[in-house]
């Protein structure tokens, strides 16, 4: 499910997705934004890559970040 489609001063467009595990999954540097919060169509592509204000690499790219519980996981160990 979306969660949140915000824009950040520092980590440009983010999309927050939980999962069916509680999984919080934020996707940072998110250029327009192709989700809603509320939605649960997981085959909908999320945006396009854009930049980070936050990072000094001119290279778009995505910025992935997993959280539950407050804690911190790594996205790698999750895919």
């Amino acid at each position: 499910k979306v969660v949140s489609v915000s824009e950040d001063a520092l980590w440009g467009g983010v999309v927050e997705v939980e999962d069916a595990n509680g999984v919080t999954w934020r996707y940072c540097g998110v250029a327009a934004p192709a989700v809603k919060a509320g939605q649960r169509d997981s085959r909908r592509r999320a945006g396009h890559c854009g930049s980070i204000p936050a990072e000094t690499s001119g290279d778009a790219h995505i910025h992935l970040e997993c959280v539950k519980d407050g804690a911190y996981l790594d996205p790698e160990g999750l895919m």
